[in-house]
């Protein structure tokens, strides 16, 4: 049915009950059935039941008769159609009450209300199509009233605040707070004027939790009714994608501090060291040197642990059988968990290697080990599962690592688990939840560190039970190569021993002298070069990596260049800036702090070539 293109929906007929004769007309009649105003007078001066649907003149009839069985103040209502100008069909809502009554009370007149109701009617058509659409959408959609109460709502947006739909509509918007509720209200009169906007708000779940979104609203009229559509998506996944990154950033700007520490206190060991082994008698008949040396070894093992979480380790990674190291390590990890906690390892069959240091994988296991032990109080199970896993590069981006195959090392305890409060600061450095003296709080910093250095990642995984630790460790390519042995004789000479630490100095020039070596010793790659140009050169160059001004790395480099083939041994708390990426031939790296038989032993190395 073709619709005439009206203003005007309704009107009113003033009639008499007991002939049904018409009094007065209002002026709306033919504007509702689609005439112009010339067209008036034509229309008022005709009868009703001529325009009034063939099928539907007994309502009419059935209406006047109502009129007299009505009290003051009651209404009887039909639908009836009438014929439109363009011969069409008009569906109207006809109401009839008493206007007046005789001397005797009884109904003289009656007044109709004619209303039109083919808006109406599209407008329920069009909101059961909107209904529809909103129902099949992915995304959480609402249509709410200017009033904000919610008229509409779909699965997603129910499933998205956990509250069913009985608890929504009728009732305003969830949100999280009132600033919330009253920044829709301002934006209400922008979008009658512009009709769409896109803004963040925060609604409440069910639960009492925020849920943030992002809205884009679009106003819309039906009829005579003004109402909102909201689609919405959820920000919680960009929010914890930007909160791992953040945290990713935290710890990469705490383990450069962790790892200028470690460098310094790297140093003062090697000074101590040194002046100890020179010192040493030739018994320790009171047991006190041992004693230092403990306490030494502890200091080292300490500074070990902070040069992993700060990645300053070399890493010598090979292709190996991640499983393989895993079982050979499970003797010493059950001897660590005690007899009431049972260690399970579980293995995909087939898996490719791992390209991984074995010695940084044990303290990886070793620290799991007792992280798990100290959780669960030494009772249960400890399980260490073994799986390949490939990461895409959205989620590579998420875990700051490159996208390709990993393989995944899960460990999973039966303890408590980790509390939702402390679940963002567990690899700090330093943060432990135990007592006072009984942990350094370097134990999973250690291996989130060592994890990263290979190029990889810890995580704390979603647990129901017990705490599950994934390690992510690259697949070894094809080509990978394995380290060879260095081999040959043994030879003395002139020695050039650089480093800006005056005091290890001291110590270590003679003692190097004392093992038949020619030794120059200077504070700074400046003085060095200068100390080689005035002695001819020396056999072996002995230097810190960083040092003030001209680094160990740049005089090695010139030094080569003066005489290609320089053996170097690079002594240092900090480890080559790309360590995974090897040395160059004839150079070693002996890590600070150590002892003079490790000096003198790398320095025969070097010269075995």
């Amino acid at each position: 049915m073709d619709h005439p293109a009206n203003i005007v929906d309704a009107t009113a007929l003033l009639f008499l009950v007991e002939s049904g004769q018409v009094l007065q007309h209002r002026l709306g009649l033919p504007a509702c059935l689609g005439y112009g105003v010339e067209e008036s007078a034509s229309i008022l001066a005709q009868p009703l039941l001529p325009l009034v649907h063939p099928e539907d003149e007994r309502l009419l009839a059935e209406l006047r008769a109502k009129v007299m069985d009505l009290a003051d103040g009651q209404a009887y209502r039909k639908e009836l159609r009438l014929r439109a100008k363009n011969g069409g069909w008009i569906g109207f809502t006809a109401t009839v009450f008493v206007q007046e009554r005789d001397a005797v009370g009884r109904p003289s007149t009656g007044m109709l209300v004619l209303k039109d109701v083919t808006y109406d009617r599209l407008r329920e058509v069009e909101l059961a199509v909107a209904q529809q659409s909103l129902e099949m959408a992915l995304d959480p959609f609402f249509r709410v009233g200017y009033d904000g109460k919610v008229q509409a709502a779909n699965k997603a947006a129910c499933a998205l605040l956990s509250i069913g739909l009985g608890d929504l509509l009728g009732r305003p918007l969830p949100y999280f707070d009132e600033a919330y509720a009253m920044d829709l209200s301002r934006r209400q009169e922008s979008m009658r004027q512009k009709g769409s906007a896109s803004f963040e708000t925060v609604l409440r779940a069910a639960d009492g939790s925020p849920v943030p979104l992002e809205v884009s609203a679009n106003h819309l009229v039906l009829g005579n009714e003004e109402m909102l559509f909201l689609a919405c998506r959820d920000l919680r996944p960009r929010q914890e994608l930007q909160d791992r990154l953040l945290q990713v950033e935290k710890l990469e700007t705490v383990s450069e501090l962790v790892g200028g520490v470690a460098h310094d206190f790297n140093n003062l060991l090697a000074i101590i060291t040194a002046g100890l082994d020179q010192a040493r008698p030739a018994e320790d008949t009171e047991g006190r040197w041992k004693a230092m040396d403990d306490a030494l070894e502890r200091g080292a093992v300490l500074v070990r642990r902070m040069q992993a979480f700060a990645r300053r380790r070399p890493v010598k990674a090979l292709p190996w059988d991640l499983m393989a190291l895993v079982e050979t390590c499970g003797p010493r990890l059950r001897g660590m968990l005690g007899p009431h906690m049972a260690l399970k390892l579980e293995g995909e069959p087939e898996l490719p290697k791992a390209l991984v240091d074995s010695s940084q994988l044990d303290e990886i296991l070793l620290n799991l080990a007792m992280n798990a032990r100290d959780a669960a109080g030494g009772i249960g199970n400890f399980t260490l599962r073994v799986e390949q896993q490939s990461v895409p590069l959205d989620l590579a981006a998420a875990l700051a690592v490159k996208p390709g195959q990993y393989l995944a090392l899960h460990a999973v305890d039966d303890g408590p688990g980790v509390p939702a409060n402390i679940s963002a600061r567990i690899f700090d450095p330093f943060f432990t939840t135990k007592s006072p003296g009984q942990g350094t709080g370097l134990g999973l910093a250690s291996v989130y560190g060592i994890a990263r250095q290979h190029g990889g990642r810890l995580e704390l995984m979603p647990s129901a039970r017990g705490a599950h630790f994934r390690v992510l460790l690259p697949v070894a390519p094809v080509s990978a190569p394995a380290a060879t042995p260095a081999s040959g004789t043994v030879n003395k000479g002139s020695l050039l021993l650089v480093d800006d630490e005056s005091s290890l100095l001291e110590l270590l020039a003679p003692a190097l002298v004392k093992q038949g070596y020619k030794v120059t010793a200077a504070n700074d790659g400046e003085s060095a070069l200068a100390l080689w140009d005035a002695q001819n050169g020396a056999d072996l160059l002995v230097t810190d990596l960083r040092m003030p001004g001209m680094d160990g790395r740049e005089l090695a480099r010139r030094l080569r260049e003066k005489r290609p083939g320089l053996p170097v041994l690079f002594i240092s708390g900090w480890s080559p800036e790309t360590p995974d990426a090897g040395l160059e031939p004839g150079t070693l790296l002996l890590p600070k702090p150590f002892r003079l038989a490790e000096l003198y032993r790398a320095l025969l190395q070097l010269q075995q070539n």
